[in-house]
């Protein structure tokens, strides 16, 4: 079975919390990937979560303001 190529508009969905929160992006993260399996085919829609910890280029002025801000034991990266 060959898959047609398909237009759908692209959401960028900003997902950040505290880092002792990290089971709760994740959690958030699986349930817009879970929304994409149902609905991205029949609504034409893909939302595409982000994260700053999987996002920010490392040589970027914004991560590397934002790791100076985070204590060196909250850092893990």
């Amino acid at each position: 079975m060959k898959t047609m190529p398909n237009r759908a508009v692209v959401y960028r969905v900003m997902i950040g919390s505290p880092s002792d929160l990290s089971p709760e992006r994740e959690a958030a993260t699986d349930a817009v990937n879970e929304w994409n399996t149902q609905h991205a085919d029949t609504e034409q829609v893909v939302l595409l979560p982000v994260k700053w910890e999987t996002h920010a280029a490392r040589e970027s002025v914004t991560y590397q303001l934002m790791a100076k801000s985070i204590p060196r034991a909250e850092k893990r990266l």
